[in-house]
């Protein structure tokens, strides 16, 4: 799968960004943040930070700290978000089966990931934003893809249907009753609330997307993996039972 095909989500920033160089609201802005950050005086317009990201413009960035000034900073960052997908994929952590499913899962949680990084550093950036911001995606994908990883070991008897492939029926239909019924079993035992039941049926069972479900609840793809995970871990004993 070519890189190129995996950022949708990334384009669109940049288109969106092209635009709003262009906006007179830019232009006042770079005016008035280089009369107090001398680092973005060499600036001719916000068209030219992709070619002059250095460490000290960055830093500035985020000292200002206002909504367009973390934007400039995110789209200076993108270069890094795309290396940082790259690597999930060098690395097989995207796919059927994997942490995410497909490259815009992983996308998508880099970009809530570096918005929540931004605001927290808003106003007081560290001394080196772009590599402790990439360095802190990578820590945490890696540890999100060895924790998925690892809670895949406890469930493999759960993840019984695979609708990706085309196999036997009768076996896929007894593989979809099979983890029904582990789910069905933990929610009359007290174990598993519904609403967990409802997440784990559709994305684990049915193998809807993370970011289909993402879409239709409005809550973050992260909060829904962490959802599976505690369901998965609250379903170990009932896997247990029935092997």
């Amino acid at each position: 799968m070519g890189i190129n095909n995996t950022n949708t989500a990334f384009r669109d920033l940049t288109r969106e960004w092209q635009v709003l160089v262009r906006s007179p609201r830019a232009a006042r802005a770079l005016a008035e943040w280089a009369a107090v950050e001398p680092a973005l005086a060499g600036l001719a317009s916000l068209a030219d930070l992709q070619a002059h990201r250095s460490n000290e413009i960055l830093a500035a960035l985020l000292r200002i700290g206002d909504d367009l000034a973390l934007r400039a900073f995110l789209q200076a960052m993108l270069p890094g978000l795309v290396g940082v997908t790259r690597l999930g994929l060098d690395r097989e952590w995207i796919g059927h089966g994997r942490a995410w499913r497909h490259p815009n899962e992983l996308n998508a949680q880099l970009l809530e990931l570096t918005w929540a990084w931004t605001a927290r550093h808003a106003g007081n950036p560290p001394g080196w934003p772009a590599s402790c911001l990439v360095g802190h995606l990578v820590h945490t994908i890696t540890y999100e893809a060895k924790l998925d990883r690892r809670h895949r070991g406890h469930v493999t008897n759960f993840e019984l249907v695979d609708h990706d492939r085309v196999g036997d029926a009768s076996a896929e239909r007894t593989g979809v009753v099979g983890a029904m019924q582990l789910v069905c079993d933990a929610v009359e035992a007290g174990a598993l609330p519904l609403s967990y039941a409802q997440i784990i049926y559709s994305i684990r069972i049915r193998r809807d997307g993370y970011q289909e479900w993402s879409d239709r609840t409005g809550r973050s793809v992260d909060a829904l993996k962490q959802v599976c995970r505690r369901a998965e871990a609250k379903l170990v004993p009932f896997i247990e039972q029935a092997a």
